[in-house]
């Protein structure tokens, strides 16, 4: 035995098969038929209706200008993040170039400092040569006075 299709008031037996488009009228009609019903019963819901939909199109059309200014927003921040990253670039060049101007600034401090030792390693030598020659000369003078 043949089923009933929910909605459907006519005996399975008598049923004949309807074709899709023409099922999809029927179905159309019955709608347009329960519409007219409907719209005896409310006559102000058209009028509701109507003001709904004005205001559905006015909130697409807002929705529409979102999404442009949405779009226009998205290719802005993604031309600022390009720039941003050149400018990264260019900072991570300048710290490079900064390491190795500060790598060569440790490099000559410790060379001046190397420097240093020695000049004052040869200031002391120096000084005990001066010392040194000092007692010379007082040794030579009186050897000087004395034989003579």
């Amino acid at each position: 035995m043949e089923t009933a299709c929910p909605g459907d008031t006519a005996p399975a037996r008598s049923r004949q098969p309807l074709r899709l488009h023409e099922f999809n009228l029927s179905n159309a009609a019955k709608y347009a038929a329960e519409a007219r019903g409907y719209s005896k019963e409310c006559p102000g819901c058209a009028a509701a209706a109507a003001a709904a939909a004005a205001k559905a199109q006015q909130s697409l059309a807002r929705s529409i200008g979102y999404a442009a200014q949405a779009e226009s927003d998205a290719a802005a921040a993604d031309s600022a993040a390009g720039r941003t990253e050149g400018h990264a670039k260019t900072a991570r060049t300048s710290a490079d170039e900064a390491a190795l101007d500060v790598d060569a600034a440790q490099a000559a401090s410790t060379c001046a400092e190397g420097a240093d030792k020695d000049a004052r390693a040869a200031a002391a030598r120096a000084d005990a040569a001066s010392t040194a020659a000092e007692e010379a000369d007082k040794d030579a003078y009186e050897l000087v006075r004395d034989s003579g």
